[in-house]
């Protein structure tokens, strides 16, 4: 349990877990291309080809507001166990 825990957290004094990026993409939309309203929501499908040594897997993903005066969105994170798969 030791091992797993220096791989995955940064150092002690951080309390997150630290997942490596298997992979990433990034979107840019145009203006007016993509408008989700409140209450509202917009699937992105991406597939992803991962290692066989892979047990679990969490995608997260944020959407920036480009309407806001500070940096802020939108974002969600998933943790998918790949031996249920």
């Amino acid at each position: 349990m030791e091992s797993l825990r220096t791989q995955v957290f940064e150092n002690e004094d951080n309390p997150y877990i630290q997942w490596p990026t298997l992979e990433r993409v990034e979107r840019e939309f145009r203006e007016g291309e993509l408008i989700v309203e409140p209450g509202e929501s917009h699937p992105e499908t991406f597939e992803f080809i991962l290692p066989q040594w892979c047990e679990s897997v969490m995608i997260y993903t944020y959407f920036h507001n480009p309407m806001s005066q500070h940096p802020e969105g939108w974002e969600a994170s998933s943790v998918y166990d790949m031996a249920d798969t």
